[in-house]
């Protein structure tokens, strides 16, 4: 039963992170679904704190990635450089990938 529960609860959270309902983030589906998780017994608690320990460091790198990610989002950053390549690809494929290549290895070395 235990298993049955989970699946359900993960193919829900899937769900709810592809479709965005009302533009909520995926924590309104995810949150829910692992204090259940948890209440009904399908994992121990002590396991969860374990699992949540050792993923701590790696949900505090994806979190702070994605609040860079947004905050150059909100500040035009994506825009600009989507609008550089297209302008120095000039609508060829090619040269649209090299420019991409140039920008991804610029960002890389700052």
């Amino acid at each position: 039963m235990a298993e049955l529960l989970s699946a359900a609860l993960l193919v829900t959270v899937l769900t709810w992170a592809v479709t965005r309902p009302f533009g909520l983030p995926e924590a309104v589906a995810a949150v829910p679904a692992a204090v259940i998780v948890v209440v009904t017994g399908a994992i121990s608690s002590e396991h969860a704190r374990a699992e949540a320990e050792r993923l701590g460091p790696v949900i505090g790198l994806l979190a702070a990635v994605l609040v860079l990610a947004r905050l150059c989002a909100e500040e035009g950053l994506f825009n600009a450089c989507g609008a550089w390549t297209a302008r120095a690809s000039a609508g060829r494929p090619r040269r649209l990938l090299s420019a991409v290549f140039v920008l991804a290895d610029g960002a890389s070395r700052i």
